[in-house]
């Protein structure tokens, strides 16, 4: 395939997926980023305890929170970076604590259609009643195997969110560590 083909090919495909189109599907949609509260904004409170520890004042006064300077802007971007950090690692620890060991939720939910199927059996349903049954459920086993355990895709959600946190953190903390150093060499 030539790239002007791939490029149409992939344009075509775009067109296709443009996300939820009803008020309802963009409502659902609309909650996934804090659905865990890794990706939300960080709580005011919490970034002003960073920033009183990172300026090392007890007070913070609203000029503290609206810089006029590079070191008070430098200041409080790492302090939100912090609390955003804190959040993903709480966000990720909960998720820890509450998760099934993997394999668990399918095989209870497994237990759960054995159930269902022998209830089915012992009124006679019909084969069409079955089959329905097990399609209904089998989506359901597979969802939760996906974001249920360790290992799933929401917990590899969680990490990827911690890990790209401590990356902004890191940038945030060299950077504020720049202009601090500037101001030292300045007030000398």
């Amino acid at each position: 395939m030539t790239p002007d083909n791939i490029t149409a090919r992939n344009r075509a495909n775009a067109r296709k997926s443009t996300g939820p189109k009803t008020r309802a599907g963009k409502a659902v949609v609309a909650g996934n980023a804090r659905r865990h509260g890794a990706t939300g904004r960080p709580a005011p409170e919490s970034v002003a305890t960073w920033l009183r520890i990172i300026l090392d004042q007890p007070d913070i006064t609203p000029g503290n929170l609206l810089p006029p300077n590079e070191r008070g802007m430098r200041a409080l971007a790492l302090a939100e970076t912090e609390a955003t950090l804190y959040g993903c690692a709480e966000a990720l620890r909960s998720f820890e604590e509450t998760a099934s060991p993997p394999g668990q939720v399918p095989k209870d939910l497994q237990k759960m259609l054995g159930h269902i199927l022998k209830d089915l059996q012992g009124r006679r349903a019909s084969e069409k009643e079955i089959l329905t049954t097990i399609h209904a459920v089998q989506p359901l086993v597979r969802d939760e195997k996906d974001t249920a355990s360790i290992g799933g895709k929401r917990y590899i959600l969680l990490k990827r969110y911690l890990r790209e946190a401590r990356a902004r953190r890191n940038r945030a903390f060299h950077e504020w560590c720049t202009v601090a150093a500037m101001d030292d060499r300045a007030a000398a």
